[in-house]
C-alpha cells in the first residue's frame, strides 16, 4: 500500500511514489505543481527567480 504525502505547494494529498521532490529542499511536489514551478517547490522557485 502506498503512503500518502502532501504537496508542499498546494497541499493536495497524493501517493508518495507519484510525486517528485524539489531538488533544493527535498519537499514533495505533486505532478501539477512540478510543471508549474519547473521541478521546484514554490519557495525555492521564487528564491531562484529572485537571484536572476
Amino acid at each position: 500500500m502506498n503512503s500518502k504525502v502532501r504537496c508542499s505547494v498546494c497541499g493536495y494529498p497524493t501517493d508518495e511514489d507519484a510525486v517528485g521532490q524539489c531538488p533544493e529542499c527535498n519537499s514533495y511536489v505533486c505532478d501539477e505543481c512540478i510543471e508549474l514551478y519547473d521541478s521546484y517547490c514554490q519557495d525555492c522557485y521564487s528564491r531562484a527567480d529572485e537571484d536572476y
